[in-house]
């Protein structure tokens, strides 16, 4: 089979265009620091960038979701440390006040010290979070959940609010629960308790005493016991979030990884592209200079 000098000259200048084009996308890569600047470059690698760039965003907002829920966390976790203290403080009160050598002045000022403590109690269920929210008011989060008025009684929406994308995690505590559930129909809180055991020990009924007495105690017992399993939840979820965070940090240091390995340029490698690409083009550039003197005079 002949092949006319036309098409070796015609090879030659593709070979010299495919050369120039792959010298030109190795100097892009040079100058861009990346291999895959464009979609068609490297259509599987620019997909897996894509796949590896949305799973960052969403382990951003998840990362953010888990901060806002700790600082959350937090502070319910010390308001239900200090409500803690407060209602072991009273409870030993009551004890005190169940000595039969206690007289009516006795009983009077104990009576004093636990309206304080209830003060003390109230104010901590009323504590607001730094964008508004009330800690204890379940999942009804912007409504006071106790009124000071009166025998306060649960305001909010029995419930926790919760975020998380993965594991969700409480931003409130449920208030209904944790400080109200007694009584007949469950609606009495650990305020109205605090309030009889007061009403009672400024009475002149020592008998009447003892009995809110031992009734107070067994309230602010069952309410420190709902308090610690809270305070231990919230606990749990912090450990998780933090287990959660490592493991997120470390799965971002292997998805950047992945991408520089996909998308940078390896320098050496392009480099040494270039120089034995730049040979390659000098030598198809002079065999085309030879190529187009040829004619069928050089053979006669």
């Amino acid at each position: 089979m002949r092949v006319a000098t036309s098409q070796y000259r015609m090879h030659a200048v593709q070979n010299i265009v495919d050369q120039q084009a792959t010298i030109a996308g190795l100097q892009e890569q040079a100058s861009t620091g990346r291999k895959v600047n464009r979609a068609s470059d490297d259509p599987l690698a620019a997909a897996e960038v894509e796949r590896l760039r949305s799973e960052q965003a969403r382990n951003q907002i998840e990362k953010r979701m888990m901060s806002y829920a700790k600082s959350q966390m937090a502070q319910a976790e010390g308001l239900l440390g200090g409500g803690i203290e407060t209602l072991q403080r009273a409870r030993d009160l009551m004890i005190n006040a169940r000595n039969g050598a206690m007289g009516e002045q006795d009983r009077a000022t104990i009576a004093l010290q636990l309206e304080q403590y209830r003060v003390e109690l109230l104010d901590i269920a009323n504590q607001r979070t730094q964008d508004g929210n009330y800690v204890f008011a379940g999942e009804g989060s912007l409504t006071a959940p106790f009124l000071p008025q009166g025998n306060p009684t649960f305001q909010g929406q029995a419930g926790t609010r919760q975020n998380g994308i993965t594991i969700p995690f409480n931003l409130s505590v449920n208030g209904a629960l944790t400080l109200q559930g007694f009584g007949k129909d469950g609606k009495g809180s650990i305020f109205g308790e605090l309030d009889k055991v007061i009403t009672a020990l400024r009475g002149d009924d020592a008998a009447a005493a003892d009995k809110a007495l031992r009734d107070g105690e067994g309230a602010v017992d069952w309410t420190l016991e709902q308090m610690s399993e809270d305070r231990s939840v919230l606990g749990e979820q912090m450990h998780m979030i933090e287990s959660r965070e490592r493991l997120l940090e470390s799965g971002e240091l292997g998805a950047a990884q992945r991408r520089s390995d996909l998308i940078d340029t390896d320098y050496a490698e392009t480099l040494s592209g270039i120089q034995s690409r730049d040979t390659a083009l000098r030598a198809a550039m002079q065999t085309y200079s030879q190529i187009s003197q040829l004619s069928m005079f050089n053979y006669l």
